[in-house]
């Protein structure tokens, strides 16, 4: 799959244990750096501390198609 920047994907980032939503910012050989748009509450304490940028493997990546998680 192609990863556009500027596109919305819906992505496991490194270190999480749910799934979040954001917008591409950089791509890389293997990975993506996303801003958190959408993610679990659960989630918000790492997201925070990671200043809603986060890396994630682009083989682990989907289409964002609709508002699945809670900002």
């Amino acid at each position: 799959m192609e990863i556009t920047i500027g596109k919305k994907y819906t992505a496991l980032p490194i270190g999480f244990r749910r799934k979040v939503t954001g917008t591409v910012l950089n791509v890389y050989e293997n990975t993506v750096v996303l801003e958190v748009e959408e993610y679990e509450q659960d989630d918000k304490y790492l997201v925070v501390e990671k200043q809603h940028r986060v890396v994630a493997l682009k083989n682990e990546m989907t289409e964002a198609k609709r508002k699945e998680m809670v900002a």
